[in-house]
């Protein structure tokens, strides 16, 4: 009998160690399949990607500032007729002015815009008496503030001089020539090229007149005064 027991606790036990076995082996299944659901799922399903909305940006559209009034027209022809010269100035609420100037063909009727100056409110733009240079080639401008003129010379093309400037300043030019000498007065041309300059000494007296070579930039002080 005590044999017969030992079989029967013996079979029992084996069909124990069976059924842990198996409750393994699904356990394991069952984590497997869950494993493999899951890399299925982020490797195929479609990810819900979350964008952060952007900061509204503002736009400003610069104020532009409008004329007061209507512009003004002055005009000068040249000595020959062929040619006139035509200012245009623009005022503005701070007083502020824009000078375009204009060559205008009178057999073709035909203008071109050569210069635009846009100056503050103390200075002013002039054309001289002999603006123009005697083949129609150059024009000279004055440009005025508290009684002190800054010459300005500009082709009647329009077209820049040869280190792309769109004018020369006569003044500026003249004192970057440290003669001694200040500037007193452009008045007017002795050729075609040639701009004569009168001056002043540093104690306010009477200096030597200058030519001004528009189209190589320099300086020829003469023996004769103008």
């Amino acid at each position: 009998m005590e044999q017969h027991g030992n079989v029967s606790n013996n079979m029992l036990s084996k069909r124990l160690i069976y059924l842990v076995e198996v409750d393994i082996l699904v356990f394991l299944l069952l984590v497997s399949g869950i494993g493999v659901g899951v890399a299925l799922w982020e490797n195929y399903h479609p990810h819900i990607s979350r964008t952060a909305a952007l900061p509204t940006v503002q736009i400003t559209t610069p104020l532009i500032t409008p004329p007061v009034k209507d512009p003004e027209m002055t005009t000068w022809l040249s000595s020959d007729g062929k040619a006139e010269l035509q200012m245009q100035t623009v005022f503005y609420r701070d007083d502020s002015k824009t000078y375009r100037f204009y060559v205008r063909d009178i057999a073709t009727d035909k203008k071109k815009e050569i210069f635009t100056n846009a100056v503050i409110s103390s200075k002013t733009m002039e054309i001289p008496f002999n603006s123009w240079s005697p083949d129609n080639s150059y024009i000279f401008l004055e440009e005025i503030r508290d009684g002190s003129k800054r010459y300005l010379v500009v082709k009647s093309s329009g077209e820049p001089f040869a280190q792309g400037e769109q004018s020369l300043d006569v003044l500026v030019l003249f004192n970057k020539q440290n003669t001694g000498y200040t500037l007193n007065e452009v008045t007017g041309w002795a050729d075609p090229t040639l701009l004569i300059l009168t001056t002043k000494t540093p104690k306010g007296e009477e200096g030597p007149s200058y030519w001004f070579d528009v189209s190589g930039g320099e300086f020829i002080q003469l023996s004769t005064r103008f």
